[in-house]
């Protein structure tokens, strides 16, 4: 039986992700009967994830981002090899203002759009870079003026434009690879205050959020805070005496 004559239990194994798997099956379907190359959204890498391990090999597709190592790329089932990503850049110059990425995110979601429309998205220096899908360059290259109080203009570039990701790297001493236990050392805060960020779906693990406060967490996972910010899982540095784990994290500027 073909992935896309599977019957509707085809998902089973792949819990609370059948809106996604339906969205891969509809694009595969169009593929089959039209020929033509079909381009997903923008997926975040568990998801990327998910749909490697669903179709596996049974149909040509590829992921891209735009760029090496993007954290959110596009399914693209077929031949073709035009990704529809495109690059857009900016410069801006403030002594007054200083942008950040939720100013960039906030900016584009106030034209009307979503976010699985654009994917990675920066600022170095004084330089703005939005990866996005070919089909709304246009308009956003007409209709976004301002961020924040800063009048912008951007403009479509054929260069791949790579993150000069920043981090402050340090070290925090913690229980248990647990989120909650994670969480708590990264914030200084109690245990019980880390349950109630993870419950409220504040906080992500490699950009997925998660409720459950037992999660367990490995080397180079992502973890996503609303409010306070990213970080990275780099190592463990040694256990302790007490059976504790001296752990260095990173956290993107």
């Amino acid at each position: 039986m073909s992935i896309i004559d599977k019957p509707i239990c085809k998902h089973e194994y792949f819990k609370d992700y059948d809106f996604l798997l339906n969205r891969v099956d509809d694009l595969v379907k169009q593929n089959n009967k039209y020929q033509i190359t079909r381009y997903s959204a923008f997926l975040k890498p568990n998801e990327c994830t998910i749909i490697t391990k669903y179709l596996k090999e049974n149909i040509q597709y590829r992921f891209d981002g735009g760029f090496p190592n993007a954290t959110f790329k596009r399914l693209i089932i077929g031949d073709k090899q035009d990704n529809n990503v495109c690059c857009l850049t900016c410069r801006v110059k403030s002594d007054f203002i200083s942008l950040s990425h939720r100013d960039v995110l906030g900016a584009l979601m106030n034209l009307g759009l979503k976010r699985e429309q654009f994917g990675d998205l920066w600022i170095d220096d004084d330089l703005i870079v939005i990866y996005l899908a070919l089909e709304i360059s246009q308009y956003v290259i007409d209709n976004l003026e301002q961020i924040n109080k800063l009048k912008v203009k951007f403009v479509l570039t054929d260069k791949i434009i790579l993150p000069n990701d920043k981090l402050l790297v340090f070290t925090k001493t913690i229980a248990s690879f647990r989120l909650d236990s994670v969480v708590s050392a990264l914030l200084g805060v109690s245990r019980n205050n880390a349950q109630t960020l993870i419950r409220q779906k504040l906080v992500f693990v490699n950009y997925e959020a998660l409720e459950e406060n037992s999660y367990l967490c490995n080397n180079y996972d992502t973890i996503s805070i609303r409010g306070y910010g990213r970080y990275v899982i780099m190592e463990v540095i040694k256990i302790t005496k007490k059976e504790r784990l001296l752990l260095k994290f990173g956290k993107y500027e």
